[in-house]
């Protein structure tokens, strides 16, 4: 492997303010992480000094196109989405990955109601070419995290059951008690169920 300027290319890659001008802070950094991982990545493969060299202007070139998307999203602009869209996918290509056969007006218009970091996320999911199967390990992850938070809560109505009551639990062999034969005092004005456990 030939000896590269990995750090000058880091470097340049996060002085150049006209790279990420339109992003917010948290997308910006996860946009340049990722370049940077890319850069690194030439440098493992790249032939030579002009290998590397076209590796380089691709990733810049496709930070770039990160920047337009998000700045064509905030003005409304369809068309320089997807614009922005097919110049991502002509990059990520040169750099070796296979991204999603998604066309252009299908993603934006997927895109469309994301906040800035969702549509960032879902640009490298697509340019890198993973399937929903691949990008759902992380969402089944939050899902239990969310079911584990609310397993620590008490029970209440409102987080133990869905919006309606069980139909039938006396039959059921649930843990669900039967409704008490009398309110309690004061409760004859409340809409909301109290059950006793």
């Amino acid at each position: 492997m030939a000896d590269f300027d990995i750090e000058g290319a880091v470097v340049r890659l996060y002085d150049d303010a006209s790279l990420t001008g339109d992003m917010t802070d948290e997308p910006a950094k996860r946009v340049l992480k990722w370049a940077e991982a890319q850069l690194e990545n030439a440098a493992k493969t790249s032939a030579d000094e002009a290998a590397f060299d076209e590796a380089q202007k691709h990733v810049r070139l496709l930070v770039k196109a990160f920047n337009q998307y998000i700045a064509a999203q905030q003005g409304g602009d369809f068309e320089a989405q997807q614009e922005a869209v097919g110049k991502a996918t002509e990059r990520a290509a040169a750099l070796g990955y296979a991204p999603q056969a998604v066309a252009a007006d299908a993603f934006t218009a997927q895109s469309a109601e994301m906040d800035e970091m969702g549509a960032v996320e879902s640009l490298l999911i697509m340019i890198e070419g993973k399937t929903d199967a691949q990008a759902a390990p992380k969402a089944a992850s939050s899902e239990v995290t969310v079911e584990d938070n609310n397993a620590e809560a008490p029970p209440t109505y409102q987080s133990a059951y869905a919006a309606s009551p069980p139909a039938d639990t006396a039959n059921s062999g649930g843990s669900i008690p039967d409704e008490p034969d009398e309110p309690e005092q004061g409760d004859d004005d409340s809409d909301e169920l109290k059950w006793e456990y």
